[in-house]
């Protein structure tokens, strides 16, 4: 576990005084030397041991610890972390081993008098009920709660817990470790991540308290405990709860930045809202108010390319901020990077998709870089890629991300490419370029142009307005298509308009002629040097009268009988841009977009991915933005239903993913299931099977995570070909 061994009290009285507070310690008596406790049982457990034992996915339950195939106990040690003196850890003791912290909640006040902080206690697990309270994993003792209805993990009789607990030597105060960590976001949702913070105690650096004109105290009720908040240096914020019978309620917020140390608590109400929450220990817990520390891991305290790789190599999933120099680029065919040979270290590489950066500006091998993959359309790849940018080679790089394997080499993943994660030595974000590109008031061609060269906006669908000047038609015996040009007066843009469904010819010369004014959308790109609309592209209006006639409004063919009939969502076209999206059948896709296959020969280009089956063949996309999470909804459906059946996939350069997929009957959930991935193949189809085994109506609803808890799109996940029988 890293970590920092304490934080320091030395800081007591300065905080207190800019507090209006004075410094409070435990009063203890002198321990008798002579009355040193010795613990009879051994520890044969640990506390991440005990949590996957129990760990069940629900808010609210409570079972009792059972005893091994063998017979014997699961017996666990660990240094108390927590104390009531202060009045704010009511009733519960936190005891925390290597692998994690588990909360204890007695039905006792003073605790702090027997189990003083850095104390070792042995516990004998079997026989105590265990389970979670509001989404808490604790031990404590069964309470049935009539509103769940069900059992919850509530306080046990504290004889129960003296006559299964041991104390072993004198308190420790320098075993506690303190964890330091960079980030809200670091904490994350997913049960491993849950198991792994909760009960912890950790360090959160140079935050600031959420200004609050009506709650000025930590605690403004004495009678009961209101929610602060505090903000990290990324914008993240985070509920801490101060009761109102702690001996520093009354503390007013910090006005300046300070760090915080807390002991990491969850609770989710019965309607189902919550999450994460503090709790400080005694107002030592507020430290360095007006000169706090800045975490490693900040972008102005970044880590360096060894620390982050050191960090990959060992799994132990740490994000935040490294700086390096760009050095290379991954080698074409390359799939997994098995030595320095496999990177081209050069201002000039073959291709333009990964970078490479190293400790040091002449960096050349591998135990001194990370590998990152450029997400396509981003910021990052164009401005940060050597083959167009090869003036890059060598350049200072600052970069935000999670520190894991990337083609089976050290690098960073969760970037999204924004230029909000990314700072390259003498490149600046490109300004914003005139024209909105929207239908009522479309680019000019050499509006679009100009977003071209600057390689903004490549992945959205935007409208651009010219007058036809030259048009190209091409058949083939497998595919037609077109091309036009379209002019303001200064610039020229080429509409290239692709191939279409089974091969038909396109015959756009039937209804453009040189000289119309045309309004076209499409998405922009830089082809052989030629500025163009890329395939797909479609006609909206001719001489300002409406949709053209040879618009490509696809028919959903009419032999596909899957059931979701996904082919028919956004009238059969895919689209890049996320939105909301209904199908002909009143399926409802919600913070998506909509990609689809590629015809045979066609070219591989989002929205269009090979790995989805042929052109006709739609998927809804589920975006994982934690703002705007993506949610995939039928319309009520009657028959009943045996089994769930979907193909999923992944087009993007996302690296993990989790969806819920619900099956409901008036209105409440009968049938769920989490699907969960840390690791995939992009661009491959995996197939998914529920057995639900209900009659009647139904409704059926997929709903993404987030895993990634980022507020941009990540852990996207394509679903096609929904049926069921």
């Amino acid at each position: 576990m890293k970590g920092i061994k304490s934080y320091a009290l030395a800081f007591a009285a300065t905080i207190a005084a800019a507090l209006g507070f004075s410094a409070c310690q435990d009063h203890f008596d002198d321990p008798d030397l002579n009355k040193v406790p010795v613990a009879t049982m051994k520890a044969n457990a640990t506390i991440a041991e005990i949590k996957e034992l129990m760990w069940q996915d629900k808010d609210n339950y409570c079972e009792q610890v059972p005893a091994r195939e063998d017979g014997s106990h699961y017996i666990i040690s660990g240094h108390v972390v927590s104390s009531d003196y202060a009045g704010n850890c009511f009733k519960y003791i936190v005891l925390q081993d290597e692998t994690g912290a588990l909360t204890f909640s007695i039905n006792s006040y003073n605790l702090y008098l027997k189990y003083r902080r850095g104390q070792e206690v042995v516990v004998d697990l079997t026989g105590l009920h265990c389970g979670k309270y509001r989404g808490l994993f604790q031990v404590g003792f069964p309470s049935y709660n009539s509103s769940i209805p069900g059992y919850e993990t509530s306080f046990m009789a504290p004889e129960r817990f003296y006559s299964s607990s041991e104390l072993n030597d004198l308190p420790k105060f320098n075993q506690i470790d303190t964890i330091q960590v960079a980030s809200f976001s670091e904490l994350g949702v997913t049960p491993s991540e849950l198991r792994r913070w909760q009960s912890q105690l950790v360090r959160f650096n140079n935050v600031t308290w959420v200004e609050n004109s009506t709650l000025e105290t930590l605690s403004t009720y004495h009678s009961s405990g209101e929610t602060q908040q505090i903000r990290d240096s990324e914008g993240n914020t985070l509920d801490v709860r101060t009761s109102g019978y702690s001996n520093f309620w009354n503390t007013k917020l910090p006005t300046e930045a300070c760090d915080v140390v807390a002991i990491v608590g969850y609770y989710m109400n019965l309607a189902g809202s919550g999450g994460w929450q503090l709790t400080l220990i005694d107002i030592n817990s507020i430290l360095n108010v007006g000169h706090p520390s800045v975490p490693k891991g900040n972008r102005v305290n970044p880590y360096s390319v060894a620390e982050a790789a050191a960090y990959a190599a060992n799994g132990s999933n740490v994000s935040g901020w490294v700086e390096g120099y760009i050095v290379g680029t991954v080698g074409p065919e390359v799939e997994t990077i098995a030595s320095d040979n496999d990177i081209e270290w050069s201002a000039t590489p073959t291709l333009g998709n990964t970078l490479v950066i190293g400790q040091t500006a002449d960096t050349k091998t591998l135990a001194q870089a990370l590998v990152i993959a450029l997400p396509q359309g981003s910021d990052l790849r164009t401005m940060g890629a050597l083959r167009e940018n090869p003036d890059n080679y060598g350049r200072h790089i600052l970069i935000r991300g999670t520190f894991a394997s990337v083609m089976g080499a050290n690098g960073i993943t969760n970037n999204s490419g924004s230029t909000s994660e990314f700072e390259i030595e003498g490149k600046e974000a490109p300004e914003p370029l005139p024209g909105n590109g929207t239908l009522e008031a479309p680019f000019s061609a050499t509006e679009a142009i100009a977003y071209i060269d600057a390689g903004v906006g490549l992945d959205n669908e935007v409208y651009v307005k010219g007058t036809v000047t030259s048009i190209t038609e091409i058949d083939t015996s497998t595919y037609g298509n077109a091309t036009y040009i379209i002019t303001d007066g200064k610039s020229n843009l080429t509409i290239y308009r692709g191939y279409y469904f089974n091969g038909n010819k396109f015959t756009s010369t039937d209804q453009l002629a040189v000289g119309q004014e045309v309004v076209v959308l499409g998405k922009l790109t830089l082809f052989y040097s030629t500025y163009e609309m890329t395939t797909g592209s479609k006609i909206i209006s001719i001489d300002g009268e409406g949709p053209g006639t040879d618009d490509p409004t696809p028919t959903p063919d009419p032999s596909d009988d899957t059931k979701g009939q996904f082919n028919t969502f956004n009238d059969g076209t895919p689209k890049a841009t996320y939105g909301t999206y209904t199908n002909a059948t009143g399926w409802v896709a919600t913070n998506c977009n909509i990609l689809s296959g590629v015809a045979a020969g066609g070219t591989e280009q989002n929205p269009r991915f090979a790995f989805i089956g042929n052109e006709k063949t739609l998927a809804p996309t589920l975006n994982g933005k934690v703002s705007a999470p993506g949610v995939l909804e039928s319309p009520t459906l009657s028959g009943g239903i045996n089994t769930l059946k979907f193909n999923y996939g992944f087009a993007y350069t996302d690296t993990k993913c989790s969806i819920t997929i619900q099956v409901l009957q008036n209105g409440s959930v009968v049938k769920e299931e989490t699907l969960e991935l840390t690791s995939f193949t992009t661009k491959t189809a995996y197939e998914y099977s529920l057995a639900v085994n209900i009659t009647g109506d139904f409704q059926i609803r997929i709903v993404n995570n987030s895993l990634s808890a980022a507020d941009a799109n990540k852990d996207r996940i394509s679903i096609w070909n929904l049926t069921w029988d």
